[in-house]
């Protein structure tokens, strides 16, 4: 089966780990800086990369990063102020978007705007150029239609095999600066030890 890959970014608190879980009725044993949920769409597996949004977690974001298949912004809709941080989300990920690593020419991807948490208020927003789309994560509510329309662009772009190709050409260009060693010390950084995911934690039963 084919597999997709969509990269999730905003705000922390904005509800992203919340809206994706719910959406795709799939859950994340551990809680991370990274947590990857699974849907199938259309007999294709869409990868769902959910981001944090936290500052400290700058590095490791721009580590994982790659040329994604699509791409979704949360907002939340009762604090103005993450729709206006938007502009910087898409600064962070514009090396992938707009293929500043020259991998990718003449291609795009594409990209939903979400504005999550409908149900404790809605910020007027003055643009709607871009696809965009309400929810309520809590609620478990969302419009089916604009989520389908922006997974039926993504599927339907031609470019995957290019994507497949120059994202294993940016895992040998990193390859040869980084090594396992490095990527493992970068990681023990970043949580507490107890913390880590490749941390087995005993069960109290």
């Amino acid at each position: 089966m084919e597999t997709y890959s969509i990269c999730i970014s905003g705000d922390p608190g904005v509800g992203k780990t919340t809206l994706i879980s719910e959406f795709t009725q799939d859950s994340c044993k551990y809680s991370s800086p990274i947590n990857i949920f699974v849907s199938v769409y259309q007999n294709k597996t869409i990868e769902w990369w959910d981001f944090s949004g936290n500052e400290c977690h700058k590095n490791l974001r721009l580590m994982f990063y790659k040329y994604f298949d699509g791409y979704i912004f949360v907002h939340d809709l009762s604090n103005s102020k993450t729709y206006r941080n938007l502009k910087k989300w898409r600064k962070e990920l514009r090396p992938w978007l707009n293929d500043n690593f020259g991998l990718l020419k003449d291609e795009s991807f594409p990209v939903l705007v979400v504005g999550n948490k409908c149900d404790l208020g809605r910020e007027e927003i003055e643009e709607r150029k871009i696809d965009y789309t309400i929810a309520s994560a809590t609620e478990r509510q969302w419009e089916n239609k604009e989520w389908e329309r922006f997974l039926d662009k993504v599927i339907g772009n031609n470019c995957k095999g290019k994507v497949e190709r120059a994202n294993r050409q940016l895992e040998e260009n990193n390859d040869e600066l980084v090594t396992e060693e490095t990527i493992m010390d970068r990681i023990r950084n970043w949580f507490k030890p107890e913390e880590l995911p490749i941390t087995e934690k005993k069960s109290n039963f």
